[in-house]
């Protein structure tokens, strides 16, 4: 495709670690397509070190505009939540001068990127992926496990009692990172101060997780049970590309039985009775989910009134 016609892209992520020249190819890429440099390095995202802004060489500098790069004093501490809430900010301000943002990071953003890729990539991709794994005959489970006489030459993992358990695995696998960003976001957000304050009145480690961590990721939570859960009502292409409902009907779930219903054995009235069965039973728990933490949370915010001490006597 030539450079005219292809798609431009919104975003670009550059990562690596220390000296591996992610500096020289963002500049490079910059100078090619119009875009800006944006500091996003790991460092940045730490609360207890200094951050680290130092400027790249004169001649990077000199070829392409660069922004985030020596903002902060050195000896200033800077939260997670207030260094992505700059970079957020840049990457929009650059967008609106139609310019391409192109972050640059260490180790730390490439490792992030890394975790984000199984939800990025496609539930056939995940599908194929997993039944290669557990193929019989060339598998990688097979091929580490039977040397060690750990399986019985060409074990089947995908048998009739297994199967919904590595369906369940690869559909987890698939997800998990999902609700990792939002738990990171929302970890970021809470104060350090509080853990200081629940460490000097000596409490343990789950009692800081239940009084402090906890009330302040609930809503995270409950957006991550509710993805996961509308997720997993409507999964079809993960199912149908790992088992296709077999061995029999072990793995037969609600979306496959409705695309049975509907394009195999054209009964169009029971597909439609299954699929409003699976919006009601989805709606139903995902209003179960937010009444549940709603109300967890009011009563968190509902203090006991305070008593007026006793007059002495």
């Amino acid at each position: 495709m030539s450079e005219a016609g292809a798609a431009r892209p919104s975003l670009l992520l550059i990562g690596g670690p220390t000296a591996s020249g992610k500096s020289a190819l963002a500049v490079d890429v910059a100078e090619r397509f119009g875009g800006v440099v944006v500091n996003a390095d790991s460092m940045q995202v730490y609360r207890d070190l200094p951050i680290l802004t130092a400027w790249p060489a004169a001649d990077l500098r000199a070829r392409a505009p660069h922004r985030l790069y020596g903002v902060l004093d050195g000896a200033l501490r800077c939260s997670a939540g207030r260094w992505r809430a700059m970079a957020l900010a840049e990457i929009e301000r650059i967008r609106s001068d139609g310019a391409l943002p192109i972050l640059v990071g260490g180790t730390g953003l490439y490792f992030r990127a890394l975790i984000l890729l199984p939800w990025a990539v496609s539930e056939v991709v995940t599908a194929t992926m997993w039944t290669v794994m557990l193929e019989p005959s060339w598998g990688f489970f097979n091929g580490v496990l039977e040397p060690l006489g750990a399986v019985a030459e060409g074990h089947v993992w995908l048998n009739k009692d297994w199967a919904l358990f590595w369906l369940s695995i690869a559909f987890t696998w698939h997800i998990a990172p999902l609700g990792t960003f939002f738990f990171l976001a929302a970890l970021q957000t809470i104060p350090q101060d509080l853990y200081n304050a629940a460490r000097i009145d000596r409490a343990g480690v789950l009692s800081r997780f239940w009084h402090v961590t906890l009330p302040h990721i609930r809503y995270a939570v409950l957006i991550v049970l509710v993805v996961v859960t509308v997720e997993a009502f409507r999964q079809f292409d993960l199912v149908f590309a790992m088992t296709s409902g077999g061995p029999g009907t072990t793995t037969q779930i609600l979306p496959l039985l409705i695309f049975r219903y509907n394009f195999q054995f054209s009964q169009y009235g029971l597909a439609s009775s299954a699929s409003f069965i699976l919006i009601i039973i989805a709606t139903i728990l995902a209003v179960a989910y937010f009444v549940l933490m709603t109300r967890r949370g009011k009563q968190g915010r509902t203090a006991a009134p305070l008593r007026r001490p006793a007059a002495a006597t």
